[in-house]
């Protein structure tokens, strides 16, 4: 555990390559009258493309509420549904997520707070771009392998609901709604919900269960909410787009 001043690094579009990663990751949490978080990320790779390899650097301290805005550490499932619902109701202009598969927002409890995010924010003008793993590509073997869990299904979960929802969307706003995949040997390192406001960050990294992962909630304006939609503004630009036209439920 990491307590102290340190750095942190975001890679633009820093995904789990085929090449062997040396990760190293820090987290030290103070809890005082002010709560202090210490996120420190640090990646070694060989290059293997140079558009994937920008590093982007944030200088680390000891009060991250203030610097960063994060408002609250805690699990990624230790909130309730109200928290998550009030996360796509802030979205009207914006809405990204990135994950594994995303499936969690297609269940009962979301689904409808979820799809209505989605409506309401391509009929006002604005961007809604959903980036999952490649189910059919090395990155998925190689969770399976390791891990024995295959995303397939849980991602075609909810590629249905959204395409769905696309279908209704008038035509000349059905570009407003984007579903991205993750080359084919990469997958995400951490889980993102962003909206006009908030983001919202769990990290993947060093964890076999992705329910046990960090979650912290930052303001979008804060410097690492910013690092991370710039971050993911990188991936959206190397991510192959899916036609949503043609995804059917048989």
């Amino acid at each position: 555990m990491l307590v102290g001043v340190g750095t942190v690094f975001v890679g633009a579009g820093i995904t789990q390559p085929t090449n062997t990663v040396a990760f190293s990751l820090g987290a030290g949490i103070r809890s005082s009258l002010s709560a202090s978080l210490i996120l420190g990320f640090f990646a070694t790779r060989q290059v293997v493309d140079q558009a994937a390899e920008k590093l982007l650097q944030l200088e680390s301290a000891a009060d991250a509420r203030s610097r960063y805005g994060a408002t609250l550490v805690d699990e990624k499932y230790g909130r309730k549904p109200e928290y998550w619902r009030r996360v796509t109701t802030q979205a009207s202009k914006r809405l990204y997520l990135i994950g594994h598969a995303l499936d969690t927002w297609v269940q009962p409890e979301f689904r409808e707070s979820f799809i209505e995010a989605i409506d309401r924010v391509a009929r006002s003008g604005g961007s809604v771009c959903v980036i999952t793993l490649d189910p059919s590509g090395s990155a998925q073997d190689r969770i399976a392998d390791t891990r024995g869990i295959d995303y397939s299904a849980r991602i075609r979960e909810t590629l249905l609901a959204i395409a769905e929802d696309y279908a209704r969307v008038p035509k000349g706003l059905q570009g407003n709604i984007e579903v991205r995949r993750l080359p084919e040997s990469e997958q995400p390192l951490y889980m993102a919900v962003i909206n006009d406001v908030s983001l919202e960050y769990s990290t993947y990294l060093m964890r076999m269960s992705t329910k046990t992962t960090m979650h912290a909630p930052f303001a979008i304006s804060s410097p690492f909410g910013s690092t991370i939609l710039a971050d993911f503004g990188a991936l959206r630009e190397r991510c192959p787009r899916l036609d949503l036209t043609q995804v059917r439920s048989d």
